[in-house]
């Protein structure tokens, strides 16, 4: 079985038209970006420069597939499209699985609050390896046991507990699947799970210090998705985390202290320092200098530039970055930026700009700001500025995958069409309206003294 038949409406076929079918592929792509959200923080930095390459390869090719269908050129090759994403999978998952479950400890718990549906689909990107039936699945299972947990008891295990069997269409798949394929072992595991989850204080101290279930889980194979014993192993684990925090907690009990004042918030895009300066490194950068030795310099010369049009990459060097002045050039940078965080995720912090800015609330500024431009613009008639405006918001605010049929609609609402025939009731009316012209031309042109020379005689003829 593969990758791409495993994914939901992901098939070439199945009666679906060439719109629908792309669309089932952008939101197969949409996932593997979610999932690499949450994965790049703990991912290893070698393979992030390659893993977005290769994304953002994926995203023209089907923008470009997406282009030709609506011109009438032909369907896209379903095939090689589907080919690609399996290898992006494959790779993700190689990665996500180098990472080791401690690493994640770190990482994946303030994430669950805010991007529950990035972890969701990092689960997904692991479990696509039993789908596809790869081996080592002991391997596989100390990751897959902390993201269902995760999901299951919230960051701080204080959430009502979540069934694990519902959290994602693949492992609702895989449950099923053990489901059917009973295993006399079950009601035993399920047993050991369930009473080690009452375990008594001093046999739970015991259990966290030898590990003896732990070790339980990765021998299980493909019972860890059982219904009864995934159930048993969350509850168990529900259980463990619950005395954790207690003990954390007891050990944190020093009394009162004076506390700290908190961070300042992040400010306004127009008020921070880091987008001028980059604006200032990139005119050097395009002007031939060599990079300086700074974080500014590096990050600049990071940036992706080949994507940009002409009239974009000479607002980005013409227009004062970083200020309201240049909306524009700023919507354009914090794009770029936004465009490179996962590959730059350690360099921004070093010039003062978080990761989240970019996708916080910059974007709401920004577009607002580009709104008020597009606005202003076109009470002065300057229409030229104000569609640019608009469409930067779309090329460099937006972080959803396009719509197709959205796209093609837009695309048939700027074609123009040619203008039905008039009626006849339409030429008579039109007639009328020019002998009338005419008429009151002849009766004011001694006034004006043009005499009939003045009057509009080809259009009266």
């Amino acid at each position: 079985m593969t990758e791409s038949n495993r994914a939901p409406a992901d098939a070439a076929g199945g009666g679906l038209d060439d719109a629908s079918a792309l669309r089932a592929r952008f939101e197969r792509l949409r996932s593997l970006r979610s999932a690499w959200g949450v994965l790049a923080p703990s991912g290893l930095s070698r393979e992030k420069q390659h893993i977005a390459e290769t994304g953002r390869a994926l995203s023209e090719m089907l923008l470009l597939w997406l282009d030709r269908e609506a011109a009438g050129e032909g369907a896209a090759d379903l095939p090689e499209v589907d080919a690609r994403l399996d290898a992006l999978e494959r790779e993700m998952r190689e990665v996500a699985l180098k990472v080791p479950v401690a690493q994640l400890r770190s990482t994946l718990p303030e994430r669950i609050g805010s991007d529950r549906r990035g972890v969701l689909d990092l689960l997904d990107l692991v479990l696509g390896a039993e789908l596809a039936e790869e081996s080592g699945l002991e391997k596989r299972i100390p990751t897959l046991d902390y993201l269902v947990t995760l999901l299951c008891t919230g960051a701080k295990g204080d959430t009502p507990l979540q069934d694990p069997v519902t959290l994602t269409p693949r492992l609702f798949s895989l449950c099923e699947r053990r489901e059917v394929e009973y295993d006399p072992r079950l009601p035993e595991l399920e047993a050991e799970f369930f009473a080690a989850a009452d375990l008594h204080e001093a046999d739970a101290r015991e259990e966290m210090e030898v590990r003896t279930l732990r070790q339980r889980k990765v021998e299980l194979g493909t019972a860890f998705f059982a219904p009864r014993v995934l159930r048993a192993i969350v509850t168990y684990n529900a259980a463990l985390l619950r005395r954790i925090d207690e003990q954390v907690l007891e050990s944190l009990d020093w009394g009162a202290a004076p506390v700290a004042e908190a961070a300042p918030t992040a400010g306004s895009v127009f008020e921070t320092r880091a987008l001028p300066e980059l604006a200032e490194a990139l005119a050097r950068r395009a002007s031939g200098d060599p990079p300086r030795h700074d974080p500014i310099d590096r990050v600049a010369w990071c940036l992706d530039l080949s994507s940009l049009r002409r009239a974009e990459h000479t607002t980005l060097l013409s227009e004062p970055a970083g200020t309201q002045e240049g909306v524009l050039a700023t919507a354009i940078l914090v794009g770029l930026l936004a465009r490179s965080a996962v590959v730059l995720d350690q360099e921004l912090p070093e010039i003062g700009i978080a990761p989240e800015q970019l996708t916080g609330s910059w974007l709401a500024e920004l577009e607002q700001a580009l709104q008020q431009e597009s606005n202003r613009c076109l009470a002065a008639n300057d229409y030229d500025r104000a569609r640019a405006a608009s469409e930067l918001k779309g090329r460099f605010l937006s972080d959803e995958a396009p719509d197709p049929e959205l796209l093609a609609a837009a695309r048939a609402a700027r074609t123009p069409k040619p203008a039905p025939p008039p009626s006849p009731a339409d030429l008579k009316q039109q007639a009328r309206q020019i002998t009338n012209e005419a008429l009151a031309s002849a009766e004011a042109a001694p006034a004006l003294g043009g005499g009939w020379r003045e009057l509009p005689w080809r259009r009266l003829g």
